[in-house]
């Protein structure tokens, strides 16, 4: 469950753990841990509107986990489903392995997000929440192949958009445009559009549904 106190966004959990130096707050046979949308691009755009759909036996597809610091959040949100992380860095991966030893429903995956489907036997899976956050020219063709060959019906999926990172010969909003309409012309719907400013600078946040 997500707890908003004084303005702070956290997340409730059974284990008492501290995975990047977030701030942990011990509440009756409970702990919180503080998710910082200033870590986080899905706790920066929930700070600016995004209602994030986990159920704690949703089944979750996450794509450029890094060493697992919004992972960890979405790990004490999902306690009975499972959650593929997936990053193509092995130092990432290595960062990860304190948080699997809690979390026993994370399936790490290293692979190059381009080959996912291909590489890692996941062809037959679905999962009710796709995340992708990856610093690629490409990262929006991939998102909308893993949203078509992996998202349930109904399920929730969001990509983080670098937009540097996709073309720096253009304005972040002139980048966003082009993005987006690609999106839609591959027949998935965007349902919100973040500016994830202050928290992340030329980043924007959509949420989307297919």
């Amino acid at each position: 469950m997500i707890q908003n106190i004084k303005n702070r966004i956290y997340t409730e959990t059974k284990d008492n753990y501290n995975h990047y130096g977030e701030k942990v707050i011990k509440q009756r046979d409970l702990y919180l841990r503080e998710w910082s949308p200033n870590n986080s691009k899905i706790a920066a755009a929930m700070k600016k509107g995004f209602n994030l759909k986990l159920k704690d036996n949703s089944n979750v597809l996450y794509v450029g986990c890094s060493s697992g610091t919004t992972l960890s959040h979405i790990a004490d949100l999902v306690t009975k489903g499972d959650i593929v992380a997936n990053d193509v860095s092995m130092e990432s991966m290595v960062g990860l392995l304190s948080l699997l030893k809690i979390k026993k429903n994370i399936i790490p995956i290293l692979s190059d997000f381009r080959v996912l489907p291909e590489n890692t036997g996941l062809n037959k899976e679905k999962f009710d929440f796709v995340f992708q956050d990856v610093s690629q020219k490409d990262q929006a063709d991939v998102f909308i192949e893993l949203v078509k060959k992996f998202l349930n019906k109904g399920g929730q999926a969001a990509i983080s958009l670098k937009t540097r990172s996709i073309d720096s010969s253009k304005s972040p909003k002139q980048v966003l445009v082009k993005e987006s309409e690609k999106i839609r012309k591959a027949g998935l719907k965007i349902l919100k559009t973040i500016d994830l400013e202050p928290f992340e600078k030329e980043h924007y946040f959509l949420e989307i549904s297919f």
